[in-house]
Parts: C-alpha cells; sequence; structure tokens
C-alpha cells in the first residue's frame, strides 16, 4: 500500500506566478472571443440606402447557401424541388403538421438548422455533408427515406438528429459514429 501523494504547496512567489499566469490566458481568451466578433461583424456589415437595409451575405454563410442549393439541385424530392424555388433560402418553407415553416435557420453567419419535412424524401444528397455548422437536422416524417449518406458524418457540429417518422429507414450509416453528441 502506498502513501497518498498530495500536490505540493505553492510558496508566495509561485502562487504569485500561477494567478499571473492564470489572468494572462484568460485576457488572452478574451482578446481571441472580441476577434472572432469583430471578424462575423466585419462578414456581415450592413450597407443603408433607399428604403431598405441590405445584409452582405460573406463568406461561410454563402457557403452554406450554396451547399443548400446544391443538396435540393442533387434531390430526387420533386416536392422539395418545388418548395424550395427561391433563391434566399432564408425563405424556404417545408409543412410541418400543416403548417408551413422555415427550412432554414440562420444564426449569426451559418446555417445552423435544417428542417426537411417532404415524406417523398428518399434519398439525403451528399452536399448535406457541406454544412459544417449545422447543429439541428430535422427529417420529421421523410417516411421514404431509406438512407442517410456517409456524409453525415462531417457534419461536427450536429446536436440533434430528429429522426421521427422515418419508417423506412433500415440502418445508419457507420459514418454516424463521427458525431460527438
Amino acid at each position: 500500500h502506498s502513501p497518498s501523494r498530495r500536490a505540493p504547496r505553492l510558496g508566495p512567489v509561485q502562487r504569485r506566478r500561477a494567478v499571473k499566469h492564470a489572468a494572462h490566458i484568460d485576457a488572452k481568451r478574451r482578446a481571441a472571443s472580441r476577434a472572432r466578433v469583430v471578424k462575423r461583424r466585419a462578414a456581415s456589415h450592413r450597407l443603408r440606402g433607399g428604403a431598405g437595409v441590405w445584409t452582405i451575405m460573406q463568406g461561410c454563410l454563402e457557403e452554406d447557401f450554396a451547399a443548400l442549393r446544391k443538396l435540393r439541385d442533387e434531390s430526387e424530392c420533386d416536392v422539395l424541388k418545388e418548395a424550395w424555388t427561391d433563391d434566399d433560402p432564408r425563405n424556404w418553407k417545408c409543412d410541418f403538421e400543416g403548417d408551413q415553416q422555415p427550412c432554414v435557420q440562420v444564426a449569426g453567419d451559418r446555417v445552423r438548422g435544417l428542417q426537411l419535412s417532404f415524406s417523398s424524401l428518399a434519398v439525403l444528397p451528399d452536399a448535406i455533408g457541406e454544412l459544417g455548422a449545422l447543429t439541428k437536422l430535422h427529417l420529421y416524417k421523410c417516411t421514404s427515406l431509406a438512407a442517410l449518406p456517409d456524409a453525415i458524418g462531417e457534419l461536427k457540429a450536429l446536436r440533434r438528429l430528429d429522426l421521427t417518422g422515418c419508417e423506412s429507414l433500415a440502418a445508419l450509416p457507420a459514418a454516424i459514429g463521427e458525431l460527438k453528441a
């Protein structure tokens, strides 16, 4: 039986150094956080003119919207293609229990949520994997959906995957095990 080990006690000088080091690390984190906020604000700056305020989509949001359009174009679901005709994905709607709901949720400068309630959606295109910041994916009552693509494993930010009513879904891809949440 070995004697229990205790962490060595710090002297006053070592304690001051540890406190200074912790304050230094905390200051670096705050500075990095401020830099991220400034970068986000610069990426979605606003132009004022005439009667409206126009938001310029740059960088990540524009890339996410391109991925959504690619998902639409590669889909074999005619109902989805008819519902997603508008150029701006924020205007795309889907029927959710008799009510038209937005399909795309944007937070900050990224697409964070996607709701696909299309019973005739049989295949989810690989383009879904290009939505890297997606945290919520609702495939509610996609009764014809037979499989999820391996690209689902690329959604590292995904925290919620709703497969309620996906009766034809027989198995999940191995890549789903790579998700953290």
